[in-house]
């Protein structure tokens, strides 16, 4: 059965070792990076903690970046060794008054999003 966490890595000293801890329960599942606002700035998104991670663990990303921003940051994600992504989505552009709207990307940044990865791979060849 897949598995995906989506979490947060703690603000402290010792994050590789808590990290590794997590990782040794957790082999075989999907981890997304995420930050814990929506929506947050891309200053805050902390993309260089995101990388490969050791013990059979997918490195992915959980997009909180307001929509406009979204699809450039997930190549730069996809760069760093993400290879799931989970955004959230809206079927119309003008629709505001749902709770996540700002983080919402419609059909032309979700497809922009998509090339953006697909580039970014490429770029830094698998």
């Amino acid at each position: 059965i897949p598995v995906v966490v989506s979490h947060y890595p703690p603000q402290k000293d010792g994050v590789e070792d808590e990290m590794t801890d997590e990782i040794e329960w957790a082999s075989g599942t999907t981890h997304l990076h995420c930050t814990n606002a929506y929506p947050t700035s891309f200053k805050n998104l902390e993309l260089k903690r995101v990388g490969d991670l050791p013990g059979g663990v997918c490195m992915g990303w959980s997009c909180h970046a307001f929509a406009g921003e979204a699809p450039e940051l997930a190549g730069f994600a996809a760069a760093r060794g993400c290879r799931v992504f989970e955004f959230h989505f809206k079927d119309e552009k003008t629709r505001v008054d749902i709770p996540d709207s700002a983080v919402s990307l419609n059909e032309d940044e979700l497809t922009l999003a998509v090339e953006m990865i697909e580039k970014a791979i490429a770029a830094v060849g698998e």
